[in-house]
């Protein structure tokens, strides 16, 4: 009697080709809509695209150059974002603004940004947590965590019983004593607590802990308002433009390739005085190579004829020659000047040749058509208004332009970043503010100038004997392609007015400028920006110094802080400078001070007179 294992198989005509087939389980059965198929058809047939199920391909559904089995094609849609297809019952999805969206876009897009830090949420994150508060109010959920969140001074206290002596500058409440106060005092008052009051709204409502006050500081000290007003003059767009052209026209491969003597490069004899030629000639004793100017600059000849050097002059010698160096700082002010060194005029000299090879040069540079029509009409350069100083209303102004450019004492930050933006108006900080050109009470450039002094390394104390004076990481809305010469000028002004503050500080010793090593967001410090500014009027130091520095302490406004680490008990660290924070002796403003300290790599700047 024989086993199951040798019985006979049962067989079975396949749906496709009608062949019989092995039929038995071990044997590899394939079936689909109720039909059974040999092996070797099953695998000819059509995958559905997304379960892979095998089908006849005119049993299948297109979809989006796609095919899909009757079950999946149903439930077939595509994400709007990306366009991948989705099935609804077996992918992870999501309906955002009448969309659906994949889960891998929903997880990368922003719903929204976070109106108090400004980081982002992701689509997945507000279709997750719909309806909850901090998606109602547009916040990211640590930050609504912590909105009602505060952390006091008290708890970070470095030295105790500490006096000010800022303090007889400070003013508080003019109306506190007998309910009246001077015009003066009135209007200085409400410009303050105007712009505290619309900023902070939310802070009081919380229970912040503050005292209002604000310090009359200016260019000239402390008692009262006052700006230091100077100029600075930067090269307008067109000057780069003008400079890039000229180069371009310098090196171009048509006009100095295999040139004969006496046959010339219309712009590089032009321009002799600030490039240099690379001229070989291969019967010129060995494929000799002589580095030189072109051969028709007048002091090129007399050291030709000094050194015993033969130009070939007159000979039809061919010269292998190509642009090797460019001097691009001459080239620069020839351009700003409008002058060539003799004094000759730019512009005409330079039209005259680009009129008589009209035809080559607009035909191959003709995207610098308008920048060269620009420059002969227009000034190369624009003198902006330059202004040190600090006044009761001036504040408010500056958190507004802040906003506009995206800087992170604005509204957008005002319970992290920003929250303590209002320390400017009682600490001894200044504003250093450009202004556009035309329109001259528009600001297009910030920064805040510090005061710091050396500080000991045992009992703290600040020594008087020496004033360093440094801007911080500089702003701009405008011009921002030439933010290093802003640089260069900012430092300008900053030693025609040093000199003015140090007599009013009385102090001795001329102020140090010094420029900072280091940046929290942006690209280049400010010692970077000097650096590529390339300016002779600055004499940067090649010796790195680190003291340790501190400026004045001062009453804060803030006693409280939102918690979380994003706000800062000083005006915000552009350098990683720090702070430290004591009881005051005299609590008629605060009963707490404040002063930031540094200890960081240094460079000390000169402006040369």
């Amino acid at each position: 009697m024989s086993t199951s294992s040798d019985a006979t198989p049962p067989q079975r005509n396949c749906a496709e080709c009608s062949k019989p087939y092995d039929a038995n389980p071990l044997a590899s059965i394939f079936g689909y809509d109720n039909s059974t198929y040999c092996e070797k058809c099953y695998k000819n047939l059509t995958k559905c695209a997304f379960c892979t199920v095998r089908t006849k391909e005119n049993d299948l559904n297109g979809f989006d150059g796609k095919h899909y089995c009757d079950d999946c094609y149903g439930a077939m849609s595509k994400c709007g974002h990306c366009d991948a297809h989705l099935h609804r019952r077996r992918s992870r999805y999501y309906e955002w603004c009448e969309d659906t969206v994949c889960e891998h876009c929903a997880r990368d897009g922003t719903a929204y940004e976070c109106e108090n830090c400004g980081s982002y949420v992701s689509i997945a994150e507000y279709c997750d947590n719909e309806m909850e508060a901090w998606i109602e109010q547009s916040f990211c959920y640590p930050c609504y965590e912590r909105r009602s969140e505060s952390t006091h001074i008290s708890d970070y206290l470095d030295a105790y019983s500490i006096n000010t002596p800022l303090l007889e500058h400070y003013r508080t409440n003019p109306y506190a004593e007998t309910g009246k106060a001077p015009t003066s005092k009135a209007a200085e008052w409400k410009k303050l607590t105007n712009h505290f009051n619309d900023f902070y709204y939310w802070a009081r409502e919380e229970g912040f802990e503050h005292n209002l006050s604000y310090l009359r500081k200016g260019a000239l000290g402390y008692g009262d308002w006052g700006w230091h007003n100077s100029s600075a003059k930067v090269t307008v767009k067109v000057c780069d433009d003008i400079e890039r052209f000229i180069i371009r026209l310098l090196k171009s491969k048509y006009l100095v390739k295999h040139k004969i003597h006496g046959q010339v490069q219309p712009f590089a004899e032009l321009f002799a005085s600030v490039m240099v030629f690379q001229i070989t000639n291969k019967d010129y004793e060995g494929e000799r190579s002589v580095m030189w100017r072109y051969p028709y600059y007048t002091s090129d000849k007399e050291r030709a004829n000094k050194e015993g050097i033969v130009l070939y002059r007159g000979s039809d010698k061919e010269l292998s020659t190509y642009v090797d160096y460019v001097d691009r700082k001459k080239l620069k002010q020839i351009i700003l000047n409008r002058k060539f060194p003799d004094g000759s005029a730019l512009i005409k000299k330079l039209n005259r040749v680009i009129v008589r090879n009209s035809e080559y040069v607009w035909g191959e540079f003709g995207s610098f058509s308008n920048n060269w029509s620009e420059y002969m009409t227009n000034a190369g350069s624009a003198r902006c208004g330059v202004s040190i100083g600090f006044d009761a209303g001036v504040h408010s102004k500056v958190v507004a332009w802040n906003g506009e450019i995206g800087s992170c004492q604005s509204e957008e930050y005002k319970e992290g970043l920003g929250f303590n933006h209002i320390s400017m108006s009682v600490n001894p900080h200044l504003y250093l503010l450009f202004y556009h050109p035309v329109h001259k009470e528009q600001i297009i450039g910030r920064s805040v100038v510090r005061f710091w002094y050396p500080r000991s390394s045992t009992t703290g104390k600040i020594s008087k004997r020496k004033l360093f004076i440094m801007p911080s990481r500089l702003y701009l809305s405008d011009f921002t392609h030439m933010k290093f010469q802003f640089y260069a000028e900012m430092f300008k002004v900053l030693s025609e007015w040093a000199p003015l503050i140090a007599q009013k500080f009385g102090m001795d010793n001329e102020p140090v400028l010094a420029a900072y090593t280091r940046t929290r967001h942006d690209s280049q410090s400010v010692w970077d920006y000097l650096v590529k500014a390339n300016d002779d009027k600055l004499k940067l130091s090649n010796r790195i110094t680190r003291p340790r520095i501190a400026s004045e302490w001062y009453h804060p406004i803030w006693n409280s802080l939102p918690s979380g680490g994003e706000g800062y008990w000083a005006y915000y660290p552009d350098e990683y400078q720090q702070s430290e924070l004591a009881t005051s002796k005299e609590s008629r403003v605060n009963d707490f001070v404040v002063r930031e300290t540094m200890r960081s790599d240094i460079r000390v700047i000169k402006v040369i007179k």
